[in-house]
C-alpha cells in the first residue's frame, strides 16, 4: 500500500481517470471487477461518483489500497465510512400549497364516528329476515 498512495489525485475528475487508468495498467475494467467481486456491473462505476463501501472497497483491493486512501474525504480518521445522508426536509408549518394550510380535521370526520342506520338495516337479525319471507 506504498506509494501509490501518494499519487492519488484529490480532485474528483481527475481522480476517476487515475483510478481507470490504475486498474487499466492492471488489465482490469471496471466491468470485469465488478464481476470477479459479485456485484452488478455498474456497481464498481458507481463508486467512482458516489459513496458505495462495496464498490470502493473493490476498487481498493484492486489496486492494493485501502479505501480511505483513495477517498479521504468519503471517511473518517479511524478509516470508517462517513455517512452522508440526506435528511428528509421538514415542511414548515403553512408552507406548502403556497403559504395556504390545510384545514383541520372536523370532529364529524373523526374515524370513531358512528354510523346512522337505516330502518331496513334496523329491527332483524339475517335470520330473522329469511323467516319473515
Amino acid at each position: 500500500m506504498g506509494n501509490l498512495a501518494a499519487t492519488v489525485p484529490q480532485v474528483e475528475p481527475d481522480r476517476r481517470l487515475w483510478i481507470r487508468a490504475q486498474l487499466l495498467l492492471r488489465n482490469i475494467t471496471l466491468g470485469q471487477l465488478s464481476r470477479a467481486e459479485g456485484l452488478s456491473q455498474s456497481a464498481v462505476k458507481t463508486a467512482l461518483w458516489k459513496p458505495y463501501g462495496r464498490g470502493e472497497a473493490a476498487i481498493a483491493r484492486a489496486l492494493d489500497m485501502r479505501p480511505q486512501d483513495i477517498w479521504p474525504e468519503r471517511y473518517d480518521a479511524d478509516g470508517l465510512p462517513i455517512h452522508r445522508r440526506k435528511a428528509k426536509a421538514q415542511p414548515d408549518s403553512g408552507s406548502a400549497a403556497g403559504g395556504i394550510a390545510a384545514p383541520a380535521a372536523t370532529p364529524s370526520s373523526s374515524p370513531t364516528e358512528t354510523r346512522t342506520t337505516t330502518a331496513d338495516e334496523q329491527g332483524s337479525s339475517p335470520a330473522e329476515k329469511g323467516a319473515k319471507r
